[in-house]
């Protein structure tokens, strides 16, 4: 039992001394993650049925309470999907797909030319196929709609850790 005790007392004070601050906890000294990402104004390229549900749950991810504020940072984003066969059965029927979600973006101060910061996301999930056509439609369906959200839970955390930086805000 002391083991554990010890174990559990080491690990608290290694990591107060790594540096590290949770990303959501808003302080007076700090109250930038969660009200920066609201301030994003959302850009994507493509005009497909896919890009409508990414931006919309992009939206309520970045802004959960969908305050009004005003925008000061634009997030240009660019998608694609792949959809190819994983798993191939013997009897040369496909027997799992993958579907690969690919999130280019770039972030900028609105206004400005700079990219603040870009780079890319890629979540790949997958689904079984059965003989029935609309379960493999669903499936599909679910599949993407999982990377859509992945895709958007990461693009959030990249996007909090940059804004709650202030040593860049001058860079910018």
């Amino acid at each position: 039992m002391n083991y554990l005790r010890y174990i559990l007392i080491l690990s608290s004070l290694m990591l107060s001394s790594c540096g590290f601050k949770p990303l959501y906890k808003q302080t007076n000294d700090r109250p930038y993650a969660i009200a920066e990402l609201a301030k994003i104004q959302i850009d994507i390229v493509d005009d497909e049925v896919m890009a409508k549900d990414f931006k919309f749950s992009l939206e309520r991810t970045l802004n959960p309470r969908l305050s009004d504020v005003k925008k000061e940072y634009l997030l240009k984003i660019k998608l694609k999907k792949e959809t190819y066969a994983a798993v191939i059965r013997t009897n040369s029927e496909v027997g799992r797909y993958n579907i690969k979600s690919i999130v280019d973006f770039e972030l900028y101060r609105l206004g400005k030319s700079k990219v603040i910061n870009s780079g890319s996301i890629v979540m790949i999930s997958s689904f079984d196929t059965v003989s029935a056509e609309f379960a493999d439609y669903t499936a599909e369906g679910y599949s993407a709609t999982n990377n859509t959200r992945q895709s958007c839970e990461e693009l959030k955390n990249r996007l909090a850790t940059i804004l709650e930086d202030k040593t860049n805000e001058n860079k910018y």
